[in-house]
């Protein structure tokens, strides 16, 4: 698992890249209390949920700041 100061510059990381190609989509990012990564996006982004779940899909696999 990763350390404490670790986790927090992944978050702001997956941040930074969140704010770059959504940032008209309001979400908010931290961890839960086993500590992995949540985001939560505000309930108007239905209307866009498949394409959000092949972004987050495609940004897990392939972005090397995220990876």
């Amino acid at each position: 698992m990763y350390g404490r100061k670790s986790l927090i510059e992944i978050l702001e990381q997956v941040k930074k890249v969140l704010l770059t190609d959504w940032n008209d989509l309001n979400f908010v990012i931290g961890t839960n209390p086993e500590e992995m990564i949540e985001i939560k996006f505000n309930k108007q982004a239905n209307d866009i949920d498949k394409g959000l779940e092949i972004y987050m899909n495609n940004l897990i696999s392939s972005n090397s700041t995220i990876r």
